[in-house]
């Protein structure tokens, strides 16, 4: 091109295009004497080549990179690609890497292939180097007080909580939750390519501890075939029991302390009679404070 120009002896010149040019050659000997020779040169045009976009990836995933136009394919650096002489390779680098791939065309120039040489690159984001986490300030609390959520990781990220609107501010590593109900949140941690989440759970509870606290079947059948085989009591807010049993006769026939353990019809290792048994509970909420109810439940088999 007319811009172009060099002193090199034995310079290189590369066009975008093809098409026809005049290359002058202007030399000078050690008397200041100056000569022009003229060259015409034919350039082809070049085949249509292509190679993928610059991408961004978060560590430890893949990027699918390709390469177009050509009949053979070699890319590099290969040790971060699954198959470096394809035109389709995976790669998976641990930091940002540019990649460069050497295009074999069909087209021919001075009897051999032409080859040309494009670049492209991966970038790799860290969304953090210490395992993420969430934590909330306290766990336990009566409906509507407020509780501290805090994200755990590396700075940089942004940080989303979620339900949407249930933080206050609803984006951030450190926030406030009143819930009026257990309740989990999840923060969802974004940093370029790299998304990741948490979660961590609130248990709110009413104040004060009241029978309905507690729910008690008042029907149990106790045969063996995986439900409703044993009598025990359920609740959110119950954190201990004393449940006492009695027949009609006024025989306790089952007591336990324990939340997790049910009655399961038997009295002295032998199954008791159908019928209507009683029982008295008192039952201590998370809270710290306790509730007594009685009722009966029916056994049937």
């Amino acid at each position: 091109g007319a811009s172009k120009t060099s002193t090199a002896q034995n310079p290189v010149s590369f066009y975008k295009d093809g098409g026809t040019f005049t290359i002058s050659l202007i030399t000078t000997n050690s008397y200041g004497c100056k000569n022009k020779k003229d060259e015409v040169i034919t350039v082809g045009d070049p085949p249509d080549v292509d190679v993928s976009n610059v991408q961004a990836i978060c560590r430890g995933e893949k990027a699918q990179l390709f390469a177009s136009g050509g009949i053979a394919y070699q890319w590099a650096p290969p040790q971060t690609l699954d198959i470096a002489n394809i035109y389709n390779p995976v790669a998976i680098p641990p930091v940002s890497t540019e990649y460069t791939v050497d295009i074999t065309t069909s087209q021919m120039n001075a009897g051999k292939n032409c080859e040309f040489v494009l670049t492209t690159s991966v970038t790799v984001d860290v969304l953090s180097n210490v395992p993420i986490a969430a934590t909330a300030t306290p766990v336990l609390i009566t409906a509507g007080d407020n509780s501290t959520l805090i994200y755990i990781g590396e700075p940089g990220a942004t940080v989303r909580w979620f339900p949407l609107n249930s933080t206050s501010p609803a984006i951030g590593y450190t926030v406030t939750a009143s819930p009026d109900h257990p309740t989990t949140y999840t923060a969802v941690a974004s940093r370029g390519a790299c998304e990741e989440d948490v979660t961590v759970h609130i248990d709110a509870y009413t104040a004060g501890c009241f029978p309905k606290d507690a729910f008690i079947p008042n029907t149990f059948t106790p045969n063996d075939d995986g439900e409703n085989d044993r009598f025990r009591v359920l609740g959110f807010k119950i954190d201990e029991v004393k449940l006492s049993i009695y027949n009609r006769w006024g025989e306790k026939v089952f007591e336990t302390n324990d939340l997790s353990v049910g009655w399961d019809g038997k009295y002295k290792g032998k199954p008791a009679d159908v019928g209507v048994f009683g029982w008295y509970l008192t039952a201590k909420c998370v809270n710290g404070e306790e509730t007594f109810i009685k009722g009966n439940v029916t056994l049937i088999r």
